[in-house]
């Protein structure tokens, strides 16, 4: 009766919704209950433009507020998000089995894309590996970003270098990215590209090397500045369409992943669904285009073992299950290490490294004279 008619005459404004998804409703022609009534999980993604978790999540806070709104049912909506999901992935195939041993050949023959740092290269197996997700996360001023202009550098390292010979995408959620900085590390990348080449004769060097230039190395760069997670979501969301119009792309650089959602007021359990969606959004992206995914990520004090305060890493343990790799950067009197704390074939341990004008080095590799002094 009149409750009812009260009910679907509500304003979402009076739900418990964040400001950036009421004006997105607000934009796409949604202001009452009965605006949403009978509208899909796959229809309210589409009409505002955001993934199909924050619209379920729309969709149920009003419906377990009002119990009002009638919604398709429960079978309905999971297929709304599957047809969501493959709509935003139509390059992904399902594949039959494969044998162990294939998946070994695979294994064998990727590509990992070097830090320029011995030890951390061989910590992590040769380089940042294709199809994979690393974790690089610590403290401020630990080196995080450093890392990942440094990787994002690499990439653009030719094959006849031992390179990928690709491109890089850099997501930039915190305002880090000092592009002079990068312009430093890619200007001694290309010197010792130059130095390799000359001093093994190797023609087929040589002419790549004159080739390639400073403002070649930049281009392949593509960089994006991400202010709240929403378009976090956006930009992973649509990756796969930028992934098809720049095939050499190699490399996907998130920093950070932690920065958006602490800053935002949110529910805990939505923001675990919403990074849920993330983790197999980025794993499906590094498996069907064998891309090295690197994140970023915060960290955290806990007390272990009683009374004792640990740093741990921040977005909690079932975050971390989506990582193939994560190492921790710290910074202690000067002197910065690297501890692997997840790996699939290698027992935790550190190296030590260090940040140049060059870029990140080895510490015993380091000539002041060439490379330039340590960054502090």
């Amino acid at each position: 009766g009149e409750r009812g008619k009260f009910m679907m005459e509500r304003s979402l404004s009076s739900y418990c919704l964040a400001p950036g998804l009421l004006s997105r409703l607000s934009r796409a022609g949604f202001f009452t209950v009965e605006d949403l009534d009978g509208v899909t999980t796959h229809d309210l993604s589409l009409a505002t433009n955001i993934s199909c978790e924050l619209a379920d999540h729309i969709l149920q806070t009003v419906q377990n507020s009002s119990d009002i709104v009638d919604q398709t049912s429960e079978a309905e909506s999971e297929y709304s998000t599957v047809a969501c999901q493959t709509t935003r992935h139509s390059q992904c195939k399902t594949t039959g089995p494969v044998t162990a041993l294939d998946i070994l050949y695979k294994e064998r023959s990727t590509h990992s894309i070097v830090t320029f740092c011995a030890v951390v290269d061989e910590m992590l197996g040769g380089g940042v590996p294709l199809g994979k997700i690393t974790e690089f996360c610590g403290e401020p001023g630990s080196g995080k970003t450093q890392m990942c202009f440094q990787l994002a550098v690499d990439t653009t390292i030719p094959e006849q270098f031992g390179g990928v010979g690709g491109e890089a995408v850099y997501i930039d959620t915190e305002g880090s990215l000092v592009v002079m900085r990068i312009v430093d590390i890619a200007s001694a990348a290309h010197h010792h590209l130059e130095s390799v080449a000359k001093g093994s004769g190797n023609s087929d060097q040589t002419e790549t090397v004159l080739k390639l230039n400073l403002d070649g190395m930049m281009s392949g760069i593509h960089c994006v500045r991400c202010l709240n997670y929403l378009e976090l979501l956006s930009q992973v969301a649509l990756m796969q369409d930028f992934i098809d119009e720049h095939p050499k792309v190699k490399l996907l650089v998130i920093d950070s992943i932690a920065f958006p959602f602490r800053q935002e007021s949110m529910d805990p359990s939505v923001r675990s669904r919403i990074m849920g969606g993330i983790a197999q959004s980025l794993l499906r992206l590094a498996s069907d285009n064998q891309l090295a995914i690197v994140l970023t990520n915060h960290v955290t004090t806990r007390f272990q073992n009683g009374d004792e305060l640990s740093m741990q890493p921040a977005l909690g343990e079932s975050w971390g299950h989506s990582c193939f790799t994560r190492v921790l950067l710290e910074r202690t009197n000067e002197r910065r290490f690297a501890t692997l704390l997840k790996s699939h074939c290698k027992q935790p341990f550190w190296v030590p490294f260090q940040v140049t004008r060059a870029g990140v080095r080895d510490i015993q590799s380091i000539k002041t004279q060439q490379e330039g002094s340590s960054i502090s």
